[in-house]
């Protein structure tokens, strides 16, 4: 099993700011023999996948611009792999890579559960929410619990979302639900 953490634009795997390298540390503390990793939004999201495809099942959460470069990754990749959950925080869409956000995110098959969170305190950068909901395929929004773009990862209902996600994982993974 491996969970995915993905920066946006002008965030850093430092741990500081937003709070997501505080979530990626409290997964690693809490689930020591799960597989981490934390990436940049601007790294080979495509590659990185890939070379870790023998790892599933996979969770990626991902906040601003990573949830751009991650779902062009997991598109690019739908006919190898497959996603158990996609959590994403404040999505951004990045118009230099012709996503709009009328149309952003029409999430592909590959993905089993997503969760979309938003909020609306803070209008740039503006989220954009799943255009294509299904079961097990959710929006939800924040904007009650008073976080913007910079402080969203904090939440704890995204915290419980992971944990929630994880142990779920974990369960199917102890049956055999991930064999081929």
């Amino acid at each position: 099993m491996q969970v995915r953490f993905g920066y946006g634009l002008l965030e850093h795997r430092d741990k500081g700011g937003n709070g997501l390298g505080e979530l990626c540390e409290k997964v690693r503390q809490t689930y020591p023999a799960i597989k981490t990793y934390i990436n940049e939004w601007n790294d080979d999201w495509e590659g990185l996948l890939e070379s870790t495809m023998h790892e599933a099942p996979h969770i990626i959460v991902v906040h601003s611009y990573a949830m751009a470069k991650a779902i062009q990754a997991i598109k690019r990749l739908q006919k190898q792999m497959s996603i158990f959950k996609l959590i994403a925080i404040d999505g951004v869409p990045r118009w230099l890579d012709w996503q709009w956000q009328w149309s952003s995110w029409n999430l592909p098959d590959n993905i089993m559960l997503a969760t979309a969170y938003y909020q609306n305190n803070q209008t740039i950068p503006r989220s954009c929410l799943i255009r294509n909901p299904r079961r097990g395929w959710n929006n939800i929004d924040l904007t009650k619990d008073g976080v913007n773009h910079a402080t969203i990862c904090h939440s704890a209902t995204v915290w419980n979302d992971v944990v929630a996600s994880i142990d779920l994982a974990k369960r199917m993974e102890t049956v055999g639900a991930f064999q081929l």
